[in-house]
C-alpha cells in the first residue's frame, strides 16, 4: 500500500480513483435509499401495485382457502379461480354449516342454499372479484382515498406488501391490502369504520397458483331437482326502465347495477341498485308497500349500517359497510323518476 504516498506515481493515480469510485458508490446508494423513501410516500406507487393486483386477480389461475371474519363470526371458505378466453370463472365453497355454494361466470352469479333447496341467479358488475373491490380508473380515486405503500408482512408464508387505502371524509371506510410479492393476488383484507375499528377481515389460510384449473373444481357440486328446488332469478333491468335516480350521493357513489327480482308470494317485483365508488359498495332495494306514513329508520347489523325511508308509495332501504350518515345521505337524495318506461 506505499504507493498511496507517492504524488506522482500510477498507484496515487490509482488510488484517486479508487477513493473517486467509492465516493460515486456511496452517493448512488444514498440517491437510491431517499428515492426508495419518496416513492414510498408517493401515492402513485400505491396506485401502481393496486393495478398490478387487479391484473392478478383477473388474469391468473390460483385456489385456496379463505377465512372471512364479520361481526366476530368466522366462515371458512374454498375458493377457485379460473380464466378462459378472457372470462373470469370463481367458485365459494362453503365448509361451514349450513353447506353454501356460489359460482361466478363473468358477471352472472349463481348461489346455492342447499338447507332451503334455492337457488338464486344474480349478477354483479364482471370487473369486481369476491376477494377485492378496486376501481377500474385508479386516479379517479385521488379525491377520496389516499393510497400508500406501508411495511411488508409475510401471510401464509408468502412475502406480502401492505397497501393502505384511507378515506380523506367521514364517509366511507378505510382499507389495508396485504398483496403477494411474487403472484400481486391480495393474501389479506381488512376494513375499519370510521374509529379504526377492523370491522372485517379476508385472510387465505393456504394458497396456490396453478396451470390450469380442472373444469369440475368450478362446477357447481350441488345438485338441483327443478320440481324440488326453489330458482328465483334477477333480471337487468333496461336503462331506459330506470325508476330511481340518486342525486346529493357522496362524492364518487355511482350507480354500476340495476336489477330486478319478483318475490314469492308478491305480485310486484323488488329492484336493487347498487352504488359504488370503486372500494365500497352500498345496495338499495325498492319494494312497494300498502302501508301509509312509515317513519325512516336507521339500524347498524353488525358492520352494516342501514336506512329506511317511505316515498311514492315504496319502502327504500339502503344498506352497505359505510358510515351511518352515507347511507341516509344516499337515503334523502333518492327521487322517482317519472319518465321512466314501466
Amino acid at each position: 500500500m506505499n504507493y498511496i504516498c507517492r504524488p506522482n506515481s500510477f498507484g496515487f493515480i490509482f488510488f484517486k480513483r479508487a477513493a473517486l469510485c467509492q465516493l460515486l458508490l456511496i452517493c448512488i446508494l444514498f440517491h437510491g435509499l431517499t428515492q426508495a423513501v419518496a416513492d414510498d410516500k408517493n401515492p402513485n406507487n400505491g396506485k401502481a401495485w393496486l393495478a398490478l393486483m387487479t391484473n392478478a386477480m383477473r388474469s391468473l389461475n390460483y385456489q385456496g382457502t379463505v377465512v372471512y371474519l364479520r361481526d366476530n363470526k368466522v366462515e371458512t371458505m374454498k375458493m377457485f379461480h379460473a380464466v378462459e378466453n378472457g372470462v373470469e370463472q370463481e367458485r365459494l365453497v362453503s365448509l361451514n354449516d349450513p353447506m353454501r355454494e356460489v359460482i361466478r361466470d363473468a358477471d352472472k352469479v349463481t348461489c346455492y342454499f342447499p338447507d332451503s333447496r334455492t337457488m338464486v341467479v344474480d349478477y354483479k358488475p364482471s370487473q369486481q372479484s369476491f376477494l377485492v373491490n378496486v376501481p377500474e380508473i385508479l386516479e379517479l380515486e385521488n379525491q377520496r382515498y389516499s393510497i400508500v405503500v406501508r411495511n411488508r408482512e409475510h401471510v401464509v408464508q408468502r412475502l406480502t406488501q401492505i397497501i393502505s387505502v384511507d378515506p380523506v371524509d367521514n364517509l366511507r371506510y378505510g382499507r389495508k391490502i396485504w398483496i403477494d410479492i411474487e403472484s400481486k393476488v391480495p393474501l389479506k383484507h381488512e376494513v375499519f369504520d370510521e374509529n379504526g375499528r377492523m370491522i372485517e377481515q379476508m385472510m387465505f389460510t393456504n394458497f396456490a397458483v396453478k396451470e390450469s384449473i380442472p373444469l369440475k373444481l368450478l362446477s357447481a357440486e350441488t345438485k338441483i331437482e327443478k320440481l324440488n328446488w326453489q330458482i328465483r332469478n334477477k333480471e337487468r333491468v333496461p336503462a331506459d326502465q330506470h325508476a330511481w335516480i340518486f342525486k346529493n350521493s357522496p362524492e364518487g357513489f355511482k350507480q354500476v347495477l340495476y336489477t330486478r327480482r319478483k318475490m314469492p308470494g308478491s305480485e310486484h317485483p323488488v329492484e336493487h341498485i347498487l352504488l359504488s365508488d370503486g372500494f365500497a359498495s352500498v345496495s338499495v332495494y325498492v319494494d312497494q308497500v300498502e302501508n301509509q306514513g312509515l317513519q325512516p329508520l336507521q339500524k347498524v347489523l353488525g358492520a352494516i349500517n342501514s336506512y329506511s325511508l317511505q316515498l311514492e308509495k315504496h319502502q327504500i332501504t339502503v344498506m352497505g359497510e359505510v358510515p351511518a350518515q352515507t347511507v341516509k345521505m344516499i337515503g334523502k337524495g333518492i327521487e322517482f323518476r317519472r319518465d321512466a318506461l314501466q
